[in-house]
């Protein structure tokens, strides 16, 4: 951690690290070619048992062959809305995403028919990628009423089906290229003064936020268990980044 005494309330920003002019996907492929057998991701099911395992080769090979299916159904810059708890295939979009020039849009998977219908109106997304039910809240009746109306939403895909979220039934293997400045998420705020505002985030910002401030935690971690929603900003750029962007 910076050691840091204020004498005076204006603070510069710190300048002993670079901002990272790069994309996460080419960040992602970088890593996998280093660390390809060393163990990336471990998933803990919704009752606490150990399940699926990834190390960085396959899960760069997962989300390069999600990230082609993404592309031959969504162009680059369109947004999609993620409305899920925390699964191994939440990360898989999201790197997917990324690798696409797809703009994710992160919910709260308790969120209710207004609310989740003002975020997909709101971020002009095309897709929604839900679970059918999380913790007694029915997400897939919910989802089924929130988008009557909406022509711009023209899938919603249950990610639990593997079928239908890795269709690329035209067999695309080409993905469009993605700029450092291009955005990567959108994240909704509380909404404390008003209806939630939409953050928009690009990649450059996510590698430079993970990589500076994952740094700081994670120098002496070898493993790091993700309690927090993934849709929140510190689960993204501590955990779910922070851990291989370093």
């Amino acid at each position: 951690m910076n050691e840091i005494e204020l004498a005076e309330s204006f603070f510069a920003a710190l300048q002993d690290r670079p901002i990272i002019h790069n994309t996460i996907g080419a960040v992602l492929k970088d890593t996998a070619l280093k660390r390809g057998r060393s163990e990336a991701l471990v998933e803990v099911k919704q009752d606490g048992n150990l399940g699926r395992r990834w190390n960085y080769e396959t899960l760069y090979k997962d989300s390069l062959q999600l990230a082609f299916a993404l592309s031959s159904r969504f162009k680059k810059g369109e947004h999609i809305v993620i409305w899920s708890p925390n699964s191994p295939e939440w990360v898989l979009i999201e790197y997917a995403a990324a690798l696409s020039g797809i703009v994710l849009v992160t919910a709260n998977p308790s969120l209710q028919e207004k609310e989740l219908r003002y975020i997909l109106e709101n971020s002009n997304a095309v897709a929604l990628f839900l679970v059918p039910e999380f913790r007694g809240n029915p997400m897939a009746a919910i989802a089924k009423r929130a988008v009557v109306g909406n022509i711009a939403v023209r899938e919603t895909i249950n990610i639990s089906d593997h079928e239908a979220l890795f269709n690329n039934s035209c067999g695309n293997t080409t993905l469009p290229t993605v700029n450092p400045e291009d955005p990567a998420q959108i994240q909704y705020t509380s909404g404390t003064s008003g209806l939630p505002k939409g953050a928009i985030l690009d990649n450059r910002y996510w590698l430079t936020f993970s990589r500076n401030g994952a740094a700081q935690f994670l120098d002496q971690l070898k493993r790091i268990l993700v309690a927090q929603p993934f849709y929140y900003v510190d689960a993204q750029w501590l955990m779910l980044m922070g851990c291989w962007t370093g």
